[in-house]
């Protein structure tokens, strides 16, 4: 083998030496079974956050909502209300976000929110637009 090859072969095997392979684990499934596929982990990650998200319980009376809910409808209100999110603007942010970077503390990547099902989506949409 000339020089120049030995260089570039033996180049590569140290690349490969520094940066093993990435595997990518299964997760259980909530049947117990494994989820192998991109789109069964995604599937899979949806039920499990839908199981473990949940709203934090109303402290307020119903006639102090009553009350809150004329004060906010009011015409002088200095702002409009937000307008509710739509399932295409939600999938639209994911669809730009970097694959590589991990979103603040919980370690939630965009990779991983690119490969949420329809449902994941539709879930996500309705939990930013949830009242209260």
């Amino acid at each position: 083998m000339p020089p120049q090859q030995q260089i570039t072969h033996c180049g590569k095997l140290l690349k490969k030496l520094k940066h093993p392979p990435t595997t990518s684990s299964p997760i259980r499934k909530h049947d117990n079974s494994w989820a192998r596929s991109n789109t069964e982990k995604a599937e899979a990650f949806v039920k499990h956050l839908s199981a473990v998200i949940t709203p934090n319980p109303n402290e307020c009376l119903p006639e102090d909502k009553i009350n809150i809910r004329k004060v906010l409808n009011q015409t002088n209100q200095l702002d409009l209300p937000i307008k509710k999110f739509t399932k295409h603007e939600v999938l639209a942010v994911i669809k730009n976000l970097n694959s590589n970077k991990a979103l603040r503390y919980d370690l939630i990547t965009g990779k991983l929110l690119k490969e949420l099902p329809v449902e994941g989506i539709t879930y996500l949409t309705q939990l930013y637009n949830m009242e209260e």
